[in-house]
């Protein structure tokens, strides 16, 4: 965030029982005009324009925010499967976390500690392949959940469409559940 932003964010008030920022107030003054009334409608329709995208702006900014833990607890959801690291993948997932989507043509449904255990026990260092790659191609936010679809290609030797549910707790953005398909 800019410091002018901080700044005006600082210097928002109360008035008539709304917060205004600084931006805002500026606004409203050009439509307290003494204008004829038409030039008063066309200052008011500015304004409206200019509060309409002023939230915007400001929604996208939390949304870019927000957006960054939650591709940081999916990256170590990631790095933890490349490298069959429990602990990376244990602070990636909530602790009662779930698992659904097909495994070798049949439903799976697991626990998220039966998910560490087969780490654990089976996964080797590497063994998701060589070329295995993630992007994540989008990312919806709604207050403290989330929702992340992901392409995961090459893993262990397939590509797989993957959506994770987030929440956010005191301990930051967790993944409660991720649901795939195997699509090659």
């Amino acid at each position: 965030m800019s410091v002018l932003a901080t700044s005006l964010r600082r210097s928002d008030f109360a008035m008539n029982g709304c917060v205004m920022s600084l931006q805002t107030r500026c606004a409203l003054r050009a439509c307290q005009t003494d204008s004829q009334p038409d030039q008063r409608f066309s200052n008011a329709n500015r304004l409206q324009s200019f509060l309409s995208n002023h939230r915007r702006q400001e929604e996208t900014e939390m949304q870019t925010a927000d957006e960054t833990p939650i591709r940081e607890a999916i990256d170590r959801y990631v790095e933890g499967m490349r490298t069959a690291d429990v602990a990376l993948l244990k602070s990636a997932f909530h602790e009662h976390a779930n698992l659904f989507g097909d495994f070798d043509g049949d439903l799976m449904a697991a626990p998220i500690g039966t998910f560490f255990d087969w780490v654990s026990e089976e996964l080797e260092p590497g063994a998701t392949g060589a070329e295995h790659r993630v992007e994540i191609e989008d990312v919806e936010i709604a207050g403290d959940v989330a929702l992340a679809r992901l392409h995961e290609r090459d893993f262990f030797g397939g590509d797989a469409r993957e959506f994770f549910m987030l929440v956010r707790s005191d301990d930051g953005w967790r993944i409660t559940c991720k649901s795939w398909s195997t699509i090659g």
